[in-house]
């Protein structure tokens, strides 16, 4: 058996495979979906068993969820979730086997598709379509959007102050070990707009902003916390970065905690957000 949920508004459908159809299952099964597309206003159903229980009706009423059932002997009350099953059916007749690849492949093309509205279910539910295969058949233009949005973070971020370093470049890179304040190493990779992956020459691979990076021609004096948080341009919580995990500390060297890492090291607490019931 499988219960079928489908929003009016973007006609996205969910469908969950139950070997139960108790009231307890079914709220289970509405529990997960909200949470992960949120509370409705109304919820429309038939007059089923479990849709009538009090267990069910208290779950919608602690929600704040409005209830309206389907007059009796007339599905069509419902005709927007009745049309779905017809769908549903129909497409999973076409296999001799129902697995989740088939319910998968199916709901991956059904949400892509245009609606009557001239949209895709997936674009009126979240905003945007799905990648998909047939995406690879297309022009793929998300590089050149890309390097723009970087080189509008860049400018944003520091102005026209901020270093750009190439693949292989030779570059000064904070040591965070207590040694020496500055080591000699090679870009290897950019991490972003502003976050690059450099080798030292001892052979390890560490990330660095462009902050806790030099060029070898710049001096190398050791900033301050003040003189550096002096800067406007400078985000402290960025030139501050705890070092990364993969650094190597030499025995009997105690490690110098970043400002970074002392603030995480704080108790933190959540907001408890239940969907009650």
């Amino acid at each position: 058996m499988y219960f079928i949920v489908v929003d009016s508004h973007s006609k996205w459908p969910e469908v969950v495979p139950m070997s139960s159809t108790t009231s307890t299952a079914t709220v289970n099964v509405l529990r997960d979906i909200f949470s992960r597309l949120g509370l409705p206003k109304t919820l429309v159903s038939d007059n089923g068993p479990q849709f009538i229980a009090d267990e069910f009706k208290g779950f919608l009423r602690q929600n704040g969820v409005k209830h309206v059932t389907s007059s009796p002997y007339h599905p069509r009350t419902n005709g927007l979730a009745e049309r779905f099953v017809r769908s549903f059916k129909t497409a999973m007749k076409k296999h001799n086997k129902v697995t989740n690849k088939e319910i998968n492949s199916f709901f991956i093309t059904y949400r892509i598709t245009p609606h009557a509205t001239g949209e895709t279910l997936a674009k009126l539910l979240i905003g945007r379509n799905l990648r998909t295969r047939l995406d690879l058949l297309k022009p793929d233009t998300s590089d050149r959007i890309h390097q723009k949005q970087d080189n509008i973070k860049r400018s944003r971020h520091t102005g026209s102050s901020v270093r750009i370093f190439t693949i292989g470049q030779s570059v000064m890179v904070r040591d965070y070990r207590g040694q020496t304040p500055w080591i000699h190493a090679t870009i290897v990779a950019s991490l972003g707009p502003l976050t690059y992956q450099v080798k030292t020459d001892e052979g390890g691979v560490w990330r660095r902003h462009v902050h806790q990076m030099r060029r070898t021609s710049e001096n190398m004096r050791e900033r301050t916390v003040t003189d550096t948080l002096d800067s406007k341009s400078v985000d402290p919580n960025e030139i501050y970065a705890a070092p990364p995990t993969n650094d190597t500390i030499s025995p009997g060297t105690p490690a110098i905690p970043s400002r970074a890492t002392q603030s995480t090291n704080r108790n933190i607490s959540f907001a408890d957000r239940s969907t009650g019931g």
